[in-house]
């Protein structure tokens, strides 16, 4: 059976969007230690991928929420209470679509650049080093908006 890397790259191009969690960056509780685990091995699995086959212009992200309304915590929420998990999230946790416009920004094609990189989407209760970002959050906001506004308002001249 092929892999999805193997796919893309007998066709030369392709976008692998891979879906983590906050918890490969931070840890989680010693009860979750191999979720924790398996979530930084798809971070490396992404990362291995970008590296790899960029010069078959295959591109590879990783998107890592923090929580995520959902069904699942949902009931979490319900088992052991909010008060724990939005203590280090400003505001409120975040919503499905929350996620999703990071992953259609990404399937955009918007970022080819950024190839390998983990994007977190967790409300700051999770913040790399500053290593990992020089441009500061405002640029990136600007930025971000600039490419989605030149992208469809390219997209919608040509249809």
């Amino acid at each position: 059976m092929p892999t999805p890397y193997l796919y893309f790259q007998t066709r030369r191009v392709g976008t692998i969007i891979n879906i983590a969690s906050r918890a490969a960056f931070r840890g989680d509780d010693p009860t979750y230690l191999h979720y924790a685990a398996s979530k930084d091995a798809i971070v490396a699995l992404t990362r291995s991928i970008a590296r790899g086959f960029a010069a078959d212009n295959i591109l590879a992200f990783t998107v890592a929420p923090g929580f995520v309304s959902t069904e699942m915590s949902n009931q979490f929420i319900q088992e052991f209470g909010e008060a724990d998990i939005i203590r280090d999230i400003p505001g409120k946790i975040a919503l499905p679509q929350d996620v999703a416009n990071v992953i259609a920004f990404l399937a955009a094609g918007l970022a080819t650049h950024a190839t390998g990189t983990a994007i977190d989407i967790n409300g700051a209760s999770y913040v790399h080093g500053d290593n990992y970002c020089k441009i500061p959050l405002k640029a990136h906001a600007d930025i971000f908006s600039n490419q989605l506004i030149y992208h469809f308002s390219k997209t919608l001249k040509t249809s």
